[in-house]
């Protein structure tokens, strides 16, 4: 599913959620199991949802800087891994729910 970002609904419901318990970041990852299976029937179902941060930096030297200033977001499998950090992530069926920072 498309990459959320910066102002997103769900952004901002992730960042509000309680760190220390993890019931409300799998009710979340149910959320979003459920709206990709419902948007995209043909897919196969999902089998885990990860919540990944992103720290990009988005000054002129940076090559993915629009000509006119305007920044895009970038193709997740384009950022370098060291711009990357799994916030949280679960599995569905038979997995168990872990964060990672």
């Amino acid at each position: 599913m498309l990459v959320f970002g910066y102002l997103d609904r769900i952004r901002w419901i992730y960042d509000n959620l309680p760190e220390n318990d993890p019931k409300y970041r799998i009710a979340l990852a149910e959320f979003v199991k459920e709206r990709f299976e419902y948007l995209y029937p043909e897919m196969p179902d999902v089998s885990g949802v990860r919540f990944v941060v992103i720290a990009y930096p988005t000054t002129d030297d940076n090559p993915r800087a629009h000509p006119t200033r305007h920044w895009r977001k970038p193709d997740l499998d384009i950022i370098p891994a060291e711009y990357q950090s799994v916030d949280f992530k679960h599995f569905f069926d038979n997995y168990v729910a872990s964060g990672e920072g």
